[in-house]
């Protein structure tokens, strides 16, 4: 829970950065800062009852901070089109110090100040009386509280899996059959002996049946050029790819052990491939 400045990529629906999930938040009237799309960048002033609003997430590494987020007025470029904007939403975070407290030099340092910071340090007063567990004699509850976090963020990857299923689903369902078919009657004969040995090797417990529409959901997904999807719409980042592959696979462990198998057992025929088209 040390201090530090971050970076953040936001990630619908709930916009928290990748790998952090939300704990507490206010029931803000809708819409409101945390629900305006994901660019945050806008040419109108959207309309809002708060141009402001915070709320507590927590990360894979139990750290905990204050999630802020403010509608100011700019005139911004965008540089992949070109477009002027005359608003942006942007995203800040406070880290709690380890007794788990308002960090009130990073709420100088970033120069926080009036609505806004009245408004973190009532949400943030909120969340400590409704959610930390106490001992008997005062004490914050580490075992409890180390509980509570890991299921919310346990439900958080959760949450997340389907809506990256949900929001991908029409590119990439109707086409894996056809993708099988194609497999099983093309690649899939020449590795047959291989493939589901090496991913039988690495844990793999599915049956042949789910591994091979593994293996083609994959290539499905990653047959984005840069960050277009096939659909035309386009991915956040690098990462929201790798995750929403995850979504589909149903674990990180199966997603890189199915990873493996493809890189140990394919990439070397795709090499084989090359020397018999050569050699033709």
């Amino acid at each position: 829970m040390t201090a530090q400045k971050e970076k953040f990529v936001l990630y619908p629906p709930m916009k928290t950065p990748r790998g952090w999930f939300v704990l507490y938040e206010p029931d803000y009237k809708t819409p409101n800062v945390f629900n305006l799309h994901e660019r945050g960048l806008f040419k109108t002033r959207p309309s809002l009852s708060k141009d402001y609003g915070a709320r507590l997430i927590v990360s894979e590494n139990l750290r905990i901070g204050v999630q802020y987020i403010q509608l100011t007025d700019g005139n911004i470029v965008d540089e992949d089109t070109g477009e002027t904007y005359s608003y942006i939403n942007s995203s800040s975070l406070i880290n709690l110090t380890e007794m788990l407290t308002l960090n009130k030099k990073e709420l100088t340092d970033n120069v926080i100040e009036g609505n806004l910071r009245d408004e973190i340090v009532k949400v943030y007063e909120e969340w400590y009386k409704s959610y930390i567990p106490l001992t008997k004699d005062g004490k914050i509850d580490r075992a409890e509280l180390k509980n509570r976090l890991t299921a919310c963020i346990k439900n958080g990857k959760r949450t997340n899996m389907e809506w990256l299923i949900r929001q991908n689903n029409r590119w990439i369902k109707p086409f894996i059959p056809r993708m099988i078919h194609d497999f099983r009657h093309g690649l899939f004969e020449r590795v047959i002996d291989k493939l589901d040995a090496n991913y039988r090797e690495r844990g793999g417990e599915d049956t042949e049946e789910g591994m091979i529409k593994k293996i083609n959901l994959f290539i499905r997904i990653y047959e984005s050029e840069g960050l277009l999807k096939p659909d035309g719409t386009t991915w956040i980042s690098e990462d929201e790819i790798w995750d929403c592959w995850v979504a589909f696979s149903g674990s990180e462990s199966e997603a890189k052990r199915t990873c493996s198998t493809l890189e140990a057992v394919l990439i070397p025929l795709r090499e084989e491939l090359k020397k018999e088209l050569n050699f033709q």
